[in-house]
């Protein structure tokens, strides 16, 4: 007989639940007592001092003042691991750079690698982030290329890579803009949205955390590209170094490692909350009482099989882990290629190495490193196959490649390898960088030093070829002037307007290589232009049409600087009309209003044309023609109209430039007039001067000498010749009765005439002391006086000139 009634079943089922309860509850308040005692667990461990500044998302100290950031989740594994207790210290960027410097602190995270900063302090060897500069600016402010940061303010932060490379900028590409330097990020953005800076330089990842919390826009100008490291004081610390090297290496080849979550959770774009710490504590004591008291009911009811669902579980965990990594792997600007190493096949790539080399991603599984090689050493396949042997057996490696788009276009590129054992199997992991716009700037950097090489040299041969024709020049004016043949005087005449010619190609080299200020005139353009264009079209199948206004203003000009602007421009409209034409050239007086030209101040103006029929200019490329190396002929430099801007801007003028295609080109020069000016101001009408006494000539060049002594002796002075400069102070210290001097600015292995001017000051403050050179452009010839001159004149010189400075200055000491 059955005797198990349905009230026994119902007790014996309480009583194996009571047991299950016991049982668990067992093992609940067991791992609860570890718990408790491996947190109240006290051990002495290593203390190591890390500065914190202002930098999110890499670091960052919260409102609360706990650090943050991906530097801080970084170290703060690694400490965990080695067993080591943080201190953190905070300050502005440079207040941390000191303190590492002094030992204060014993680790700087956040340092951008430097030659310079590597002399000062050691770096872990693996990259921690690879990061970049770039331009952020306001909305109502356009900053398109590095030329349009002339003239603006700029904010970068205190003694960081920021303040180095802004200045590298400025020397590199000539551009001039203030800078302002201050202490934190946080100060440097907020002077831009003040309007007290236009744009800011920062990091990309202060990039990225700027767009949340601040009103400025990134810009297309990107700077230095470089990697951040951990760093400690010269030869300290460096087991500390080596711990972290470890850990990177390891964290950097698990994709589920918390250095790829830290990158996530910092680096992608999604709401963050920050909870208290006490409200967390609170929180977690609530939940805990009331798992104490639900434990028995949630027991009861857990008692199904959890197989399957553990199952579902891992692989819904695979599939998520899976889709986590390529997003990250997505994130990254560089390509990423992960190969297997014995069939050389790639088993996954990124979404950057399909943009790259212009494959899908199916397409890139199907090939192999072969198709991307072009096949030509040092960067075939052979090659690149060497690179991954030696990444196996030396480690890490990084090389430069020329590599192969699919449509067969190639492009530099920095390629970094890595063997790694990933799931068990040796696979090579490949980084792969785009560098072409930094081999750009390279191959622009080297056109730049050998234009500077050819300045150099140019102003050397002009600086000796004036000295040579200052004799000459000098000896044929004596001849026209002493000339008793009307025929001699006319021929002597002629010699003398060809070396003139001659002498404005050396100034336009001198030009060339100083790029200084103009030595300006007052005078009238015409008929100097008239002239300067017939020159030029010269022996060319293009004519010319002059319409001048009668009353033409007078301007302040150099002659030399605008002969050059209006030869460049003749010759383009000339070079625009290959089958022959005629270039209108059009003069007359303007006045414009405040504000009537956006580049210009209100005032009186000549305005300047110069008029082809030409092919004309598209709108694509009219905005650029004024832009230091840019062209469209196959064999010119880029320079001619980056000059004429330049030297018609010193002038305080400007240029513009209307074209229409198939239909030719209209420069306009404008340049700021001189009203009521009369031609014989001009200085012209000097043509006498009779002197008395001594001159004390010094120059190295006999036949420089002879010439001046032709010109004073004709002028009534008696002349003594000295070689340099400390012969003439010997001299003029036994002989004070010298009536005046011409010192020759340089003397090859000698005192020059400005140390020599120096001394002669020491000894008479009053004599006439005048400065010779064929360097027009050194600022000694511009502003003599500021160095104990009394005047200047520029080699080759003709006698008028001469008298002219002479009759000027000699008459104040009489």
């Amino acid at each position: 007989m059955n005797n198990k009634t349905p009230c026994n079943q119902s007790t014996q089922k309480f009583f194996i639940e009571l047991k299950y309860i016991h049982t668990y509850a067992k093992y609940f308040f067991r791992i609860l007592t570890v718990i408790i005692l491996i947190g109240c667990e006290k051990t002495d461990a290593r203390t190591i001092r890390v500065g914190v500044y202002d930098n999110p998302p890499k670091i960052e100290m919260s409102n609360t003042g706990t650090p943050k950031g991906i530097f801080i989740d970084i170290i703060e594994y690694i400490a965990k691991c080695e067993k080591l207790d943080i201190k953190y210290i905070f300050g502005t960027w440079d207040e941390c750079l000191t303190r590492l410097d002094d030992g204060s602190i014993d680790l700087m995270p956040d340092m951008a690698f430097s030659d310079v900063r590597n002399q000062r302090f050691d770096f872990n060897q693996l990259v921690v982030l690879s990061s970049w500069l770039q331009v952020f600016c306001r909305k109502d402010i356009f900053i398109g290329s590095v030329a349009d940061l002339e003239g603006k303010t700029i904010a970068v932060l205190e003694g960081s890579i920021q303040q180095q490379v802004s200045g590298e900028i400025r020397k590199r590409f000539g551009i001039s803009y203030n800078q302002v330097v201050l202490h934190d990020y946080a100060t440097t953005i907020k002077q831009v949205e003040s309007g007290k800076a236009d744009a800011a330089i920062v990091s990309r990842f202060f990039g990225l955390h700027m767009n949340k919390e601040y009103a400025l826009v990134p810009t297309p100008v990107i700077l230095d590209p470089t990697n951040l490291h951990f760093a400690t004081s010269k030869g300290r610390n460096g087991d500390l170094l080596a711990a972290i090297d470890k850990h990177l290496a390891l964290m950097e080849n698990d994709p589920h490692s918390m250095y790829y979550r830290s990158l996530a959770f910092w680096i992608q774009e999604k709401p963050r909350t920050f909870i208290p710490p006490f409200i967390v504590w609170l929180i977690a004591s609530i939940i805990t009482m009331l798992l104490i008291f639900f434990v028995f009911i949630l027991l009861l009811r857990l008692k199904v099989s959890t197989r399957t669902k553990s199952l579902k579980s891992a692989a819904d965990q695979l599939l998520e882990s899976r889709e986590y990594l390529k997003t990250v792997l997505d994130s990254v600007g560089d390509a990423i290629f992960v190969e297997d190493s014995e069939t050389g096949r790639f088993i996954d790539v990124n979404r950057r190495a399909c943009e790259m080399y212009g494959y899908t991603y199916d397409e890139l599984l199907r090939i192999d490193i072969e198709n991307l090689s072009i096949g030509e050493s040092p960067f075939s396949q052979n090659d690149v196959l060497t690179w991954f042997k030696d990444a196996i057996e030396t480690g890490p490696q990084s090389r430069e490649w020329l590599t192969k788009h699919k449509d067969g276009r190639t492009f530099w590129a920095e390629v970094q390898i890595r063997f790694a054992v990933i799931g068990g199997k040796k696979r090579f992991v490949v980084v792969v960088r785009d560098i072409s716009v930094r081999k750009k700037s390279e191959e622009e950097l080297l056109k730049v030093q050998k234009l500077e090489s050819l300045g150099i040299l140019a102003g050397g041969i002009a600086h000796d070829f004036n000295n040579l024709m200052s004799g000459f020049f000098g000896y044929v004016d004596m001849a026209r002037e002493n000339a008793k043949d009307e025929n001699v005087s006319q021929y002597l005449q002629k010699a003398m307007e060809a070396i003139d010619r001659v002498r404005a190609l050396t100034h336009q080299l001198l030009t060339f290589a100083k790029g200084g200020a103009p030595i300006q005139k007052i005078g009238h353009l015409f008929p100097f232009v008239q002239e300067t264009v017939k020159f030029s079209l010269s022996g060319s199948n293009v004519a010319c049409l002059f319409t001048v206004q009668e009353d033409l203003w007078a301007c302040n000009f150099d002659k030399n600087q605008i002969g050059q602007v209006i030869d460049n421009l003749v010759i383009n409209a000339q070079q625009a009309m290959p089958e022959g034409g005629t270039i209108e050239v059009n003069a007359r007086n303007i006045i414009l209003a405040e504000k009537e030209h956006p580049l210009l101040v209100k005032g009186n103006y000549i305005k300047l044309s110069v008029k082809d029929s030409g092919i004309g200019i598209s709108k694509e490329i009219i905005t650029k023609i004024f832009d230091p190396f840019f062209t469209t002929k196959p064999k010119g430099h880029g320079l001619g109209l980056a000059s004429c801007y330049s030297i018609v801007g010193q002038h305080g003028g400007c240029i513009d430039v209307e074209s229409e295609l198939g239909k030719g080109s209209t420069f306009i020069v404008y340049l700021p007039a001189i009203v009521g000016y009369i031609q014989g101001e001009e200085g012209t009408n000097v043509k006498t001067h009779k002197g008395s006494g001594t001159f004390l000539i010094m120059d190295d060049e006999k036949i420089v000498r002879g010439a001046i002594e032709a010109m004073l002796n004709s002028l009534g002075y008696n002349v003594i010749h000295k070689e340099n400069g400390i012969k003439t102070i010997e001299f003029f210290k036994e002989n004070s009765n010298i009536t005046g001097m011409i010192f020759d600015l340089t003397i090859p292995g000698g005192m020059g005439g400005k140390e020599t001017v120096a001394e002669i000051r020491k000894l008479n403050r009053d004599i006439p002391v005048f400065v010779v050179s064929g360097y027009a452009e050194d600022p000694i010839m511009k502003n003599p006086a500021d160095y104990g001159f009394t005047a200047s004149i520029c080699k080759p010189f003709v006698l008028a000139e001469l008298i002219e400075m002479l009759e000027k200055h000699m008459k104040k000491q009489e």
